[in-house]
């Protein structure tokens, strides 16, 4: 994220995830040494070393052996937002066309194998009790 190692360890979460809130959660008394996962996988804004803030995923887990130890692992997803952001539009893109499409349209290859079929195909050819009868095609 920009900043060197000895700029970030021990020093506050908040230095690069400045809105994170956490609750530590009550570790049973009778077994202290347990280690608790918080916060897993949760999403975020961390900010670099520049100013700039990206989406990040953070990862949380508690210790309580000898006193209270918090480790945080922060992962930029900024990739994986850009690819899901994607996905959405191009699903969005899709589900447009197939809307859209009215025509009747269907391509055979040369042995009769149906290459193309789209929703207005139907018209193309009628089925009745007899099999399908084509109209308009040779």
């Amino acid at each position: 994220f920009g900043y060197e190692r000895e700029e970030v360890v021990g020093r506050p979460i908040h230095l690069l995830v400045p809105d994170w809130s956490y609750q530590i959660p009550r570790v049973h008394d009778e077994a202290p040494e347990l280690a608790v996962s918080c916060g897993s996988g949760r999403e975020c804004i961390a900010v670099r070393h520049n100013g700039d803030r990206f989406p990040a995923e953070i990862t949380t887990s508690l210790q309580a052996e000898e006193g209270i130890l918090i480790t945080s692992a922060i992962r930029d997803i900024t990739e994986r937002k850009r690819t899901e952001r994607q996905i959405r539009e191009l699903k969005a893109h899709k589900e447009l066309a197939h809307a859209l499409d009215v025509t009747h349209t269907m391509i055979r290859n040369i042995d009769g194998t149906i290459r193309v079929w789209t929703r207005g195909a139907p018209g193309i050819i009628r089925m009745d009790g007899g099999g399908s009868r084509r109209r308009g095609l040779s």
